[in-house]
């Protein structure tokens, strides 16, 4: 069991693979620091990634550490190495960390990051077998990738059509238009069932609950109805 492990990368954006490697080193760690690294001009923040992996491990033993970094990357430089190990030990001690013990990763140079920090390499799922996915594939085509994208980035990744209308104003007909004109490029488009009118169906037998004669008419809308079920 190791004190403290560290596992860096972009996430951007974090999926399936990356939460596989979070999870094994916090099953064999006491405390884990996610060290998550972008540049500026990165289209998905730094903060919004953390954000998701945070949401991801909540109430775990999993620290989520958002650091900006325009370091150029190579693997063959030295001074490069030196610069990003300087940044991620910045991170780590702002953090109150100062020594790890364990670097996990599922990339060839993790052997080499660990020799850095005088720690043990724990190699996971180099070959991607557990879960065939990674960040380039995830920004390349998306859409393919999305089950495989971690739930809170999706949440907040996902594009969202939302139909508003009274009854017999042609939404269902718009709805329908919309899913057959996306579907072809979209396959795994979801279709939300229409919230509103099961809402109105709650709200009535309440009302009816208290007063059974009362009518549809008799129902009294607030706005905080229409963001109940927008928010739905």
């Amino acid at each position: 069991m190791f004190t403290q492990s560290m596992v860096i990368g972009k996430f951007c954006p974090p999926h399936a693979g990356h939460a596989h490697l979070i999870a094994a080193a916090a099953a064999q760690s006491t405390k884990v620091a996610v060290l998550v690294l972008g540049n500026r001009f990165e289209s998905i923040t730094v903060t919004e990634r953390a954000e998701w992996l945070a949401a991801e491990f909540q109430d775990t033993n999993v620290q989520v550490i958002a650091m900006p970094n325009d370091c150029p990357e190579d693997y063959h430089s030295e001074e490069i190495w030196k610069a990003q190990n300087e940044l991620m030990r910045l991170a780590l001690k702002s953090h109150g960390i100062t020594s790890i013990d364990a670097v996990f990763s599922s990339e060839e140079y993790g052997a080499q990051l660990a020799g850095y920090f005088s720690a043990e390499h724990v190699l996971v799922d180099l070959t991607r077998a557990t879960y065939p996915v990674s960040g380039t594939f995830c920004r390349d085509d998306l859409g393919a990738a999305w089950p495989y994208v971690i739930a809170p980035a999706r949440q907040a990744l996902a594009t969202r059509i939302i139909i508003v209308g009274a009854e017999s104003t042609g939404t269902t007909t718009l709805t329908k238009a919309l899913m057959e004109h996306y579907r072809p490029r979209f396959p795994r488009i979801a279709d939300v069932p229409e919230y509103g009118r099961d809402y109105t169906y709650e709200k009535f037998y309440a009302l009816r609950a208290q007063h059974p004669d009362a009518e549809l008419a008799d129902m009294e809308w607030t706005a905080q109805d229409f963001s109940v079920i927008a928010t739905r």
